[in-house]
């Protein structure tokens, strides 16, 4: 019988994985919103309330990044 690697706090159940999936949707539509909006000249886009927070939410993704980027050097060089 396989043994499940993860603690039993941790589950992958598929509402979990759907909800990721969904995350990941709204990244690449924000990102690409983003992209147009610096490409438009002279207009002027909607800026619709879920466009901050994905931006708030892709910025502190992008900060844990960096945060574990940089605690995995400062582990090597120990």
């Amino acid at each position: 019988m396989a043994t499940n690697s993860f603690p039993s706090s941790v589950s992958a159940s598929p509402q979990s994985k759907s909800l990721r999936d969904r995350l990941k949707i709204l990244e690449r539509d924000c990102k690409a919103r983003k992209r147009g909006a610096e490409r438009g000249s002279g207009i002027s886009p909607e800026y619709r309330e879920i466009d901050q927070i994905m931006e708030d939410y892709l910025e502190r993704g992008d900060e844990e990044e960096a945060k574990q980027g940089k605690e995995s050097i400062e582990d090597r060089n120990n």
